[in-house]
């Protein structure tokens, strides 16, 4: 796995995209919250976890207690501190990049999307299997994550179990390869392989249909509502492709004009043009390598989205 420093000076949870700082967060509270005492019954204390799971973890499809809501609720829970730990790290890791080069609304369909294929085929393979039991946990979405940095940064270079250095594209494969053989060889270790697996195919299928840019298909739906200024970065073959024209709309970008001798405001093409510039750069050297200015200008861009 790979390190990262801050790369947004002095103020530490800043260094967080929107969806992966509300996604550590919810994880975090929801786990804290299940530790609180609820109560005794026939002579055990239970936990507000007891409750998650019997309400949020997904069930197998024939058991009394399956509802198809726990397909969203199932990826907020988890097993321990220990598997809840190891997955918003592998989330921040992963995630924080591919957040900053898609935007923020398509990084989270995408993991949602993963989430609910993960839950699905995990569901009817224990159902074929005649086995199953209640299953949490945000690893078949992160898993997914996994595939989609691979794809998009195949060359970089990843430490597997902080000390085996290796090409991503290779790591995340290799993970999604010993999911596939454990899964089919019924291992009893307490782990959802299909699951895994479910979040991997499913990111697969979401990147070869709309593009490693997630520019298509569903994807569309995020640019819904949003000004041109905050429409998602382009990819590189859109970069020299003509500006449709948008009849008598005019678009303005508003920043504070120098006191003394103004200029024009640069306009939107320069702007992007400046984000391609980064994200090529990410590409070919990675997160860690741009300079501080840079990764302000990154997380302007990103901010911008946002309030779009």
């Amino acid at each position: 796995m790979a390190s990262y420093g801050n790369p947004y000076g002095s103020r530490p949870f800043s260094m967080f995209p929107p969806v992966i700082k509300w996604l550590l967060g919810i994880n975090v509270v929801i786990f804290i919250i299940g530790l609180l005492p609820a109560g005794i019954q026939d002579g055990f204390q239970l936990a507000v976890d007891d409750y998650f799971t019997s309400y949020g973890a997904l069930w197998p499809l024939n058991h009394p207690a399956f509802g198809a809501w726990q397909y969203f609720t199932y990826m907020f829970l988890h097993g321990g501190v220990m598997h809840l730990f190891f997955n918003m790290l592998i989330l921040w890791m992963f995630g924080m990049e591919l957040e900053q080069a898609w935007g923020s609304r398509r990084f989270l369909l995408y993991y949602l999307l993963c989430g609910l294929g993960a839950g699905i085929l995990h569901s009817v393979v224990t159902l074929a299997m005649g086995t199953g039991a209640p299953t949490v946990g945000a690893s078949g979405a992160i898993m997914g994550v996994m595939i989609a940095f691979g794809m998009m940064f195949p060359d970089r270079i990843i430490m597997v179990y902080f000390f085996f250095p290796m090409r991503a594209k290779y790591a995340v494969f290799m993970f999604a390869g010993l999911d596939l053989v454990l899964g089919i060889t019924n291992s009893s270790d307490g782990i959802a392989h299909f699951a895994h697996l479910g979040g991997a195919l499913i990111g697969l299928l979401l990147l070869k249909t709309s593009g490693i840019y997630l520019r298509g298909g569903l994807f569309q739906l995020a640019d819904r509502g949003r000004p041109a200024s905050s429409a998602p970065f382009r990819t590189p073959a859109e970069r020299t492709a003509p500006t449709p024209s948008r009849g008598n709309v005019i678009e303005a970008n508003f920043r504070e004009a120098p006191r003394q001798n103004p200029t024009p405001p640069p306009s939107h093409n320069h702007d992007q043009q400046g984000i391609d510039a980064i994200l090529d750069k990410i590409s070919r050297h990675g997160y860690q390598n741009l300079t501080p200015e840079e990764k302000a200008a990154l997380l302007e861009a990103s901010k911008r989205m946002q309030r779009g």
